[in-house]
Parts: structure tokens; sequence; C-alpha cells
């Protein structure tokens, strides 16, 4: 079907089709532009959102209903993060095409209507010439006719001369000649009249048309286009949405009651046992009282020692300040706080050990070639690294002593005459105490004592011998339990390290300590 040949006398309604078409193409386009704009606020309302009902690090203390909310909010954030690329993938692909094709139509739009008006104007012109031709004509075939006209009256005329016939004669040829001249000449205007209509009909305004035909089917195919573009650019988003809501689902799932209420314990409870200390005063017989000095004070019945039901609330006293070994805590959270420092420290000391093991093996590799680093900046950085180490196994050592005077502290509460009668048989929480007992006690022992006593030289050459010897590579200076160290200083190995930084050494002087393993060199 072709517009040139079923359409050829519709240039109008051609035009204002196609007019409508572009017009329709640039209300979709703004229909875009809000569709992303929409898109781009909802985003971002979406991250405004979980920004303001983000959990605070604070409040987490381990709460699964936290856990899981903040694990939905950040799913939330992640779906806001989808509308955004919804936005992005219209504006940069959709947009701009239906844009670029608004601007193609407008242009070809606008060439074809000159073309066809230029066209249209020639053919104007051809009639206009025609008419002109065909005017000429009637005018010249009526100044004969009256030529003619006079002559015949004349000839018959019998009171003219002959001079004067001739004259009339002589005016006749001539209109008859000039009207000729105006008929060949309105003939040739009718053949290219009928050229000219013929080309216009047939072969012009028929490709024209078909050029607006082509333009409109290019721009429907384009919007065809454009519009699954639009909906794929949604639906490539759908799975990663769908992953979204299933991470809310599964944030759900973390939430278990029973863990928070455990949690809940964890927090708050102080590790004492609860002391029955309220006794009766037999006030007609004083001698058989109690005696304050025994044991703890008899509270009488009219002093008020606890606030709230029971002295439950008694803990919402103003907070003490805080200490080193966070003695001013309850013992359960004593302890708690306590092995939370000795794994940041023993998390500390993996890392720097791994540095200095690195920072060795560059050593090595810079004294075989000097020009690939500065192995004096690189020693003096590995001295600072043994340095941290040794801060950090002291460190450890503290800490460690702080949880083994804090769990005996815990052990000896838990046992006190005081306690309750009811509570008399191995609880749970003296259960948890043993272990946590024992646990410090084991990483006691995974730690060597920095400060050990001097040890006497009760055994003989041979057994000191062998653990075999070493060489001080760096200068240490010792404290007590450890010795001093100077460059090239040789060692009798006593005791290999254990894994936790340090080697049980005798020195040429018969003096046995703890030196760093980092700054010795097994002998061979």
């Amino acid at each position: 079907m072709s517009w040139g040949t079923k359409l050829w006398d519709q240039f109008e309604n051609i035009s204002t089709y196609t007019q409508k078409g572009i017009d329709f193409c640039e209300k979709f386009s703004h229909f875009l532009k809000e569709r992303c704009s929409i898109e781009n606020d909802y985003a971002a309302k979406l991250k405004k959102l979980v920004k303001s009902y983000s959990p605070k690090k604070k409040d987490d203390d381990g709460f699964t209903i936290i856990k899981g909310f903040e694990t939905m909010v950040k799913e939330l954030h992640d779906l806001a993060g989808q509308h955004e690329s919804i936005s992005e993938n219209l504006q940069n692909g959709v947009c701009k095409d239906v844009q670029e094709l608004i601007q193609s139509l407008k242009q070809e739009r606008k060439k074809l209507l000159q073309d066809a008006s230029r066209q249209e104007s020639a053919v104007q012109s051809q009639l206009s010439q025609l008419d002109k031709a065909k005017k000429a004509y009637e005018k010249a075939f009526r100044e004969a006719e009256k030529a003619n006209d006079a002559y015949k009256k004349g000839d018959q005329d019998n009171n003219l001369s002959r001079a004067e016939v001739e004259k009339l004669k002589h005016a006749l040829s001539l209109r008859q000649q000039t009207c000729d001249d105006s008929k060949k000449e309105y003939a040739s205007e009718v053949e290219k009249t009928r050229t000219t209509q013929t080309e216009h009909y047939h072969t012009v305004m028929p490709q024209i048309f078909n050029q607006f035909q082509d333009l409109d089917d290019r721009r429907i195919t384009k919007f065809k286009e454009c519009m699954r573009v639009s909906a794929e650019a949604e639906r490539i988003t759908l799975p990663i949405i769908a992953k979204c809501v299933d991470g809310m689902v599964d944030s759900a799932n973390l939430v278990d009651s029973q863990k928070d209420i455990q949690a809940v314990v964890n927090k708050f409870a102080s590790g004492f046992s609860p002391v029955i200390d309220v006794v009766f005063e037999d006030l007609s017989n004083p001698a058989k009282n109690p005696s304050p000095a025994s044991g703890k004070p008899i509270l009488s019945v009219k002093s008020k020692v606890r606030s709230g039901l029971l002295g439950i609330f008694s803990g919402l006293q103003k907070a003490e300040e805080p200490k080193e070994d966070f003695s001013h805590l309850p013992p359960s959270q004593q302890r708690k706080q306590l092995l939370a420092k000795i794994e940041a420290i023993k998390t500390s000391i993996t890392k720097e050990t791994s540095q200095r093991d690195g920072m060795a093996k560059m050593l090595d590799v810079y004294r075989a070639n000097p020009k690939l680093g500065n192995v004096a900046v690189l020693s003096k950085q590995l001295e600072e690294n043994g340095q941290t180490i040794d801060s950090l196994h002291q460190e450890l050592s503290k800490y460690e002593a702080y949880l083994s005077e804090s769990e005996n502290r815990l052990q000896d509460s838990n046992h006190t005459p005081n306690a309750s009668p009811c509570l008399g048989k191995r609880t749970d929480a003296d259960s948890r105490n043993a272990e946590s007992q024992q646990l410090a006690g084991n990483d006691a022992q995974n730690s060597p004592p920095p400060q050990s006593p001097h040890v006497e030289n009760d055994f003989s050459d041979d057994e000191f011998a062998d653990g075999g010897t070493c060489t001080a590579v760096y200068a240490y200076e010792g404290s007590e339990g450890s010795l001093n160290m100077t460059v090239g200083q040789k060692f009798t190995i006593i005791e290999h390290d254990r894994g936790d930084g340090w080697t049980q050494v005798r020195a040429a002087d018969g003096s046995l300590g703890f030196i760093p393993t980092s700054y010795i060199q097994i002998d061979d």
C-alpha cells in the first residue's frame, strides 16, 4: 500500500497527520522525563528513610531484632538503587533516542514540505502561464473577428475608396496573424501544463508522499522500540529487586527471641549472687540479736538501703569513672570487656607479626639487591615493628592478669556464705564462671611472661645446649624477666618460641630470661 497512489489528493491531511505524529513523540518524551523524575524522587526518599532509621552502632549489642532490621534497611537501600538504575537507563537510552528521533523527523518533514511546496508552486506557475496564454488567444481571436467584420462591411460599402478597403484588409491580416500566434502559444502552454500535471501527480508528489510514508513508518517503528526498551529497563532490575525482597524476608528470619533474651542477660548480668540479709530482730531479747560486727551489718527494718523494688533498679545510679581493668563494671560485664580487649590485642599481634614476617623477607631481598630498596629504612621499620609487638605482648599479659583476678573475684563472690541457701547446688552461672576461669587459665599459659623471675642455674650445660644457639640481630633493652641484647650477641636457647613471640635463652654470663624472637636469628 502506497500513499503516493492512494492519497494523491490528501496532501493537507498527510501534512497534519505527520505533525501530530511528531507531537505524540514529544508527548512520549515528556512522559519519560517525568517517569525518570518520579523514579529518582522515590529512590531519594527511600535513601533518606534508610538514613533516618538505620540503627546506630551503639544500639546493636548483639540483638537479632536490631541486626534483622538493619539488614532489611540495607536491602531497602539496594532496592532504592535499582530505581535509580531504571531512571538512568531511561535517560541515557530511551529519552536520548526519542529526542534524536524527534529532531530527525522534524528536519525531514520540513524538507519534504519544502519540496512539495516548490512542486506546487511550479504547477501553479504553469497554470498561470496557461491562463495568460488563453486570455491572449481569446483577445486576439476577438480582435480578428472584429477586423474580419470591418473588412466585410468595408468591402460591401461602395462609399469607401479602394485604399480604405485595402487598409481594412491589411488590418484583418495582422489580426489573423496575431490570433494564429496566440493560438499556437496557447496550445503550447496547454501541452506544457498537461506534462507538468502528469509529472506532478504521477511522479513528483507520489515520491514525496512515499517519503512521508517512510518517515511515519520509521517514527512508529522507533516508537515501538523505545516502548520495548523502556519496559526492558525495568525488567532487568526485577531479579535484583526480587533478591532485595528475599533479603528482607531473610532478615525477618534472622530475628530470634531466645537469642535476644539471652543477649539481655549477657548485657546486664552483674555476676553477683542474691544476698538474703534481712533477719529478725527480737527487741525483747537484744542479746540474741546478731552483732553488726559479725559478717555484714544487719539492716534495720526502718532503714532504707534499696531503691525501687528490692533494689532491682539500683544500678541506675551515676556511672563510675571507667578504669583500665574495667573494675568499675560488675564482674560478668568486666569479664566480657576483658575478653574482648584480649581478643583485640591478639588480633593486633597477629597483624603485626604478619607485617614483621613480610618486612623480614623484603629485608633479605634488599640486602641481596640494594637497588630494590633502602635496607636502613626497612631495618628501622622492622625494629619499630618488634617494639610494637613487645608492647602488645606486655599489654596482653597485663589484661590476662586482670582477667584472672576478675575470675577469682567472681568465683569467690559465688561461694560467699551470705549467698542464698537455695543456691547451694551448682548453678549454670557457676558452670559458666568455672568455664571462663579455665579459658582464662589456658590463655595465660599460651602467653609467656615477659617479666618472669630469674631462674637459678640448677641444670647442667648439656641440658641447656640441646636447644641450639642464636644471634641477636637487633639491640633490645630488657626489663624484669627479659634480657638486654646487643647486635651480634650470642645466646644458648633454653626453650624455643611457642608461638607467643618470646624465646627463653641463657646469656654468656649464665643469666636466664626471655628475649623477643623477632630480634634474633637461629644459628645453623
